[in-house]
């Protein structure tokens, strides 16, 4: 069936296989344009292999992630959400994750979960980072292979909840609740739909991205292909979102061309002029179509013969599976061609996003009261086989980075750049980082807290609660002593080696030796309750003296060893 909508602007969808499989080859007979002009993710709740089962009271679920090719950032968020009915609070809930590729792992929970202790499981070379803080991270060794992950996760815990295997997601929505059921035990089964409890983001791999050139008058059309698995329950319902990110200079409608399995409903949002071909029921805005249907081509020949015989061309292509949601965003509507095709990973507007995430995460900006400095790397990634940026400069685009051929380092003063400092000493400025693929850039804002030399105070009293302080040490008599370090970062880690009192001709008389007491005298206080980024270290002494001798003048010291 075909319906036109009046509505505004340009449809395109992607080229990821051809619709019967490997046996025939794309020809794609229209030049590319210069630029990557779109973007595309859809969601999906197939795995490649997974399973549910009817766990005890408390839930243990698996997850095998592995990142395949070369999308541009490899960052995994986890999103635990509750579901429906809430899980009570005494339900123990883990979770196993093997991800294999990735840079960073989000592990992100809902406030609901806020009582619930979650342990995690996970290799010691994954880099965890979450919101929740009842959490135990056990750091192990886990099999790669999902039926040994399996294995492993049943002989560790007994019967688990449920298991999945990933490939490449960049999100995943994971929904915890006491209704969550399967069969008594859990086997792997191939394309195991996991609808009732997860679902997640992916961006297709490869996109090739057709366009006509100016002088053709030939109209566009582009191909989007659900294929949902034999047995998968519910609706086939496929939520498409189409948008453009800027204005057209002609009102010519492009044809939208639908396939999927029988029983398919379309829901279909777009800001722009489309004239839809679906294999099933579909509403555009809200808008129901009509209930007559036209033959919609399913192989690489009826497209063609489709496209031929309506003088349109067949301009990109997508195939995904079992997709709930599928969102695709035209961000450039430059029509100038390229005499070569381009298939290219997806480095639009929403690997920005990913970009701007990482410098976020590797912070490559340090600071102190007076100066501020930045050092990037322009390959951040080793397995990478181009570097990825070109330049900075801040927001004086006066202050630029030099380049050293592996790195983009720049120095400036606080009082340079446009560079501004807060009430708490906070350096903040914003980087400008030229992108090297298409001398695009993305902006970056950023703050510096300076880093400061640890200080160090060491205070005496007479009184375990250091209610009244004193500079005399009384010989015979209990002194009491707390030493406070300020280290320089919080990360910073100090110890304190050693303490003795210094006596008149460097005699040397010996407290404390690696927070073991050098003599029975010599009482090791528990420490005071510190306060953010202040370490505090106590102990009680005596200063013996012989009856009826003078006590020799001392002085307190200590020997601290501060990591960074």
């Amino acid at each position: 069936m075909e319906l036109a909508f009046s509505l505004a602007v340009w449809a395109l969808c992607l080229f990821l296989h051809t619709a019967n499989g490997a046996g025939e080859q794309w020809n794609c007979k229209i030049l590319p344009g210069q630029k990557i002009p779109v973007s595309a993710m859809y969601t999906s709740s197939k795995t490649v292999t997974g399973c549910l089962s009817t766990s005890p009271a408390d839930q243990a679920h698996v997850l095998n992630v592995r990142h395949l090719g070369e999308p541009h950032i490899p960052l995994l968020t986890l999103e635990v959400e509750a579901a429906v009915n809430p899980l009570p609070p005494e339900v123990k809930v883990l979770f196993v994750l093997q991800t294999v590729g990735y840079l960073k792992i989000f592990l992100s929970f809902s406030d609901v979960f806020r009582n619930h202790l979650v342990r995690i499981y996970a290799p010691s070379s994954s880099n965890l980072i979450s919101n929740h803080e009842l959490m135990e991270i056990n750091e192990t060794n886990l099999p790669a292979d999902s039926e040994e992950l399996l294995w492993w996760a049943k002989k560790e815990f007994g019967n688990i909840t449920s298991f999945a295997e990933l490939h490449s997601p960049l999100k995943i929505h994971f929904s915890l609740g006491p209704d969550i059921l399967g069969s008594q035990d859990c086997h792997l089964q191939e394309d195991f739909n996991a609808r009732n409890y997860m679902e997640c983001d992916y961006r297709p791999n490869k996109i090739k991205v057709c366009k006509v050139l100016r002088s053709q008058e030939t109209k566009q059309a582009f191909m989007l292909q659900v294929n949902w698995v034999q047995g998968d329950a519910g609706p086939q319902l496929t939520n498409l979102n189409v948008t453009m990110e800027c204005s057209v200079k002609d009102n010519e409608e492009d044809t939208l061309i639908l396939q999927s399995n029988s029983g398919q409903i379309w829901n279909i949002t777009s800001n722009h002029n489309l004239k839809i071909v679906a294999s099933g029921r579909f509403h555009l805005n809200g808008l129901q179509g009509p209930a007559h249907y036209d033959k919609v081509p399913s192989s690489q020949s009826e497209l063609e013969d489709f496209s031929w015989d309506r003088n349109i061309h067949i301009a990109s292509y997508i195939e995904v599976h079992s997709a709930s949601q599928v969102t695709v965003v035209l961000h450039n509507c430059d029509i100038k061609s390229t005499r070569e095709p381009i298939i290219t990973t997806d480095s639009s507007i929403s690997g920005k996003e990913e970009l701007k995430m990482l410098i976020s995460l590797l912070q490559p900006w340090m600071c102190d009261q007076d100066s501020l400095d930045i050092v990037l790397a322009k390959q951040p990634f080793p397995n990478s086989s181009q570097p990825i940026f070109a330049g900075i400069t801040l927001r004086d685009f006066q202050c630029s980075a030099k380049d050293n051929g592996t790195h983009l380092y720049l120095t400036s003063s606080v009082k340079d750049c446009l560079t501004e400092v807060d009430h708490r000493q906070h350096v903040k400025n914003e980087m400008n980082i030229i992108l090297m693929s298409s001398a695009d850039f993305i902006q970056v804002p950023f703050e510096c807290i300076p880093q400061l030399p640890p200080s160090v105070e060491i205070q005496l009293s007479r009184s375990s609660e250091f209610t009244k302080l004193t500079t005399i040490i009384e010989a015979n008599k209990i002194i009491y002593a707390q030493v406070f370090v300020n280290p320089a970062t919080a990360e910073s880690q100090f110890q304190i080696k050693e303490c003795w009192l210094q006596l008149e001709g460097e005699w040397k008389v010996p407290l404390t030796l690696q927070d073991f007491s050098s003599d029975p005298t010599i009482n090791i206080l528990m420490s005071a309750q510190e306060s953010p980024g202040m370490k505090t270290h106590q102990f009680s002494f005596i200063y013996k003296a012989e009856e009826g001798r003078l006590a020799q003048p001392a002085n307190l010291k200590c020997l601290l060893c501060l990591q960074l």
